[in-house]
């Protein structure tokens, strides 16, 4: 309640800490409030779209196992449904194949994905601006994880957050032949290659 004294008021009942925190922040929500906004920027935490899969989720797990669904004749079994892709499924390669049945067939592939001079050159880069130098036995993953980026950067674009870009069981096939794992064979037990280009 008011009472004036002369030409001033004066609180009869002063506010609790808890009134005079809800009133600054009141102002504050006002005077921050952009007028193209309605309730805020989040005014509940944002929800995922049931009608929108997770990107990380599982799909084609009717392709593990076999390579029925291979289209170029290159492709290999991956462990997983989501690495299970062959290059005619990816609409991001199809520039580049020009009449050609696989992107493996493609000139700049060798060069890009099995050339183990350009796989050190990209792999110094990568490592050099935010990663150790890996240990010896450690060297052939490194360069598999150089290969895959070149790959997605040529068929993807610029390397950004995880997401979308997959990389297709043939390719996986000829990186894994070109820097094969530590007993000499293509079949490692390495990440998804999709995963790998950030790990």
């Amino acid at each position: 309640m008011l009472a004036m004294r002369g030409s001033s008021a004066v609180l009869s009942n002063p506010l609790s800490r808890e009134e005079k925190l809800e009133i600054l922040k009141q102002k504050l929500l006002e005077k921050n409030r952009l007028p193209w906004v309605e309730g805020g920027c989040f005014p509940s935490n944002p929800r995922q779209d049931p009608n929108n899969p997770d990107h990380m989720v599982d799909i084609n797990t009717h392709k593990i196992g076999h390579t029925d669904w291979c289209f170029c004749g290159n492709c290999i079994p991956l462990p997983t449904g989501r690495e299970s892709i062959c290059c005619m499924e990816i609409s991001k390669i199809q520039p580049h194949l020009k009449g050609k049945t696989c992107i493996t067939q493609h000139p700049y592939f060798s060069y890009l994905c099995e050339n183990k001079d350009f796989a050190k050159i990209h792999q110094n880069m990568m490592y050099g601006l935010r990663c150790k130098i890996p240990k010896e036995k450690d060297k052939n993953r490194a360069l598999r994880k150089a290969a895959y980026q070149a790959f997605s950067v040529w068929i993807h674009g610029a390397l950004r957050k995880k997401g979308e870009r997959p990389i297709p069981a043939c390719t996986v096939h000829r990186v894994r032949i070109a820097f094969p794992g530590p007993d000499y064979s293509p079949c490692c037990k390495d990440y998804p290659a999709e995963q790998m280009i950030f790990c």
